[in-house]
């Protein structure tokens, strides 16, 4: 007989065993902590080993997304692949979408928004309610709407 410990993180885990489905590639020991979103195309997503997505995460799929080892995904953040262009010659938004890469061993806080075209260097920090549209070096701690570098981590 098949016993289960904690259902709440098996029926989680169903979300993952349905992006698995639909053509993700996600690591060993990925965890998701409660109901996440995502939307578009879960072929394009790739997570790697020991990755938490909790509570409320949004991931936006219409282009690549690359989520390295040992990465953590608060609560409410969001990773936005697509976004609106205003054409001013014929006065249309365009939908486009670019790739978002975070590197492994990153930390993006609760609420905050990584924006498409963005590389997260490994052991960076987007603090909560950040709005990260610029690429980190490795090690630092950004800030803000829009987030700017707040700090450099040591080792």
């Amino acid at each position: 007989m098949l016993k289960i410990r904690n259902v709440k993180l098996f029926i989680d885990s169903w979300q993952l065993l349905w992006l698995r489905i639909r053509g993700a590639k996600l690591g060993k020991n990925v965890l998701a902590y409660g109901r996440f979103n995502w939307e578009g195309y879960p072929r394009l997503l790739k997570i790697g080993d020991n990755v938490t997505i909790n509570e409320g995460v949004f991931i936006n799929c219409r282009a690549g997304i690359f989520i390295g080892n040992n990465c953590h995904l608060s609560p409410g953040c969001q990773l936005q692949t697509g976004y609106l262009e205003f054409d001013t010659e014929v006065k249309k938004k365009i939908h486009k979408s670019n790739n978002i890469s975070i590197g492994k061993s990153c930390w993006i806080a609760s609420n905050a928004i990584v924006l498409g075209g963005i590389k997260m260097a490994e052991n960076s920090i987007l603090a909560a309610g950040g709005v990260l549209n610029s690429n980190t070096n490795p090690g630092e701690m950004w800030a803000g709407v829009p987030a700017r570098l707040k700090k450099i981590q040591n080792g």
